[in-house]
């Protein structure tokens, strides 16, 4: 049971293309040496870029043949071991260094 409510679908709040975009986003950014004292316009630019360099490698064959994270366990079934929870999503390194790649390209174009 979850903060009194039995019939909650985490997988609904936290659906597994917004948790494997969050990893994707942790795992470009330590890649791109970026300077977080920069200002706010060059952080939000920042954040835009890699979010649509990471859209951009998700509509490709490679994007789509990724691995998903697995499922999140149904409130009936939050009481089960923690070594039974699904394992950290990383994403694969080749991805990774394809969207920093597309990211780069992004930045020189000025986009």
């Amino acid at each position: 049971m979850l903060l009194g409510y039995d019939d909650i679908d985490l997988n609904a709040h936290c659906a597994v293309e917004d948790r494997m975009r969050r990893a994707l986003k942790r795992a470009v950014a330590p890649d791109l040496n970026l300077d977080e004292a920069a200002g706010i316009n060059r952080v939000l630019t920042r954040n835009r870029r890699i979010e649509r360099a990471v859209e951009h490698h998700l509509s490709t064959a490679d994007g789509a043949a990724m691995p998903r994270p697995a499922p999140l366990p149904g409130t009936q079934d939050l009481d089960i071991a923690i070594s039974e929870l699904p394992p950290v999503y990383e994403p694969p390194a080749g991805d990774v260094a394809r969207i920093i790649a597309i990211y780069r390209k992004q930045q020189l174009a000025g986009e």
